[in-house]
């Protein structure tokens, strides 16, 4: 599994670790002094019946500093959140639904929105 576009600093030529965990997979990618990772969580095709991840929605809105928003770009249910030290997004796709989060111990930095964003929607669209 590639993170096509994925030009966060200090991700570059990291290694990236992958697990499944019963149907999803997960990947892991940690910047090199392990302050930061980028993970891509992969459901299967039927998690995007909609309900579910606008339950997840409601249980995030829930948490203390939480923002929560619609992503229309990513997709007609798809939505992101961000806090001081992470930021995720949301979205379904042809193989399944998408979510890639990246956390920073030192707080998410000015453009990491839209650089996650980006590679996001390459991700939920196939490219």
């Amino acid at each position: 599994m590639t993170l096509q576009g994925a030009s966060l600093s200090g991700f570059a030529g990291a290694r990236a670790e992958a697990l499944k965990s019963g149907s999803n997979t997960i990947c892991d990618m940690w910047s090199k002094d392990r302050k930061s990772n980028l993970t891509l969580i992969v459901e299967p095709p039927r998690a995007a019946s909609g309900m579910a991840m606008r339950k997840m929605l409601a249980a995030n809105a829930n948490e203390p500093g939480m923002t929560v928003k619609d992503e229309p770009a990513l997709g007609a249910s798809a939505f992101s959140f961000v806090r001081r030290e992470q930021l995720s997004f949301t979205g379904a796709g042809k193989g399944g639904v998408y979510t890639l989060s990246l956390n920073r111990d030192a707080g998410i930095v000015p453009g990491d929105e839209d650089r996650v964003r980006a590679i996001t929607k390459q991700i939920v669209e196939g490219r």
